[in-house]
């Protein structure tokens, strides 16, 4: 996501991408935009953690 996000794709199209990659269940649309919006915030960093 982060390497369409540099190249100024959006959350839908990179989804659209991702998915015909990987397969329909690869990532949601839902995921896509929450990650964009982190991206855009400044966040990149990816990981989640399970404190």
């Amino acid at each position: 996501m982060l390497f369409y996000f540099r190249r100024g794709k959006n959350a839908s199209e990179t989804c659209k991408k991702i998915c015909t990659v990987y397969g329909a269940n690869a990532v949601d649309d839902s995921t896509c935009r929450k990650r964009f919006r982190k991206f855009k915030e400044g966040n990149f960093y990816i990981y989640r953690h399970k404190w």
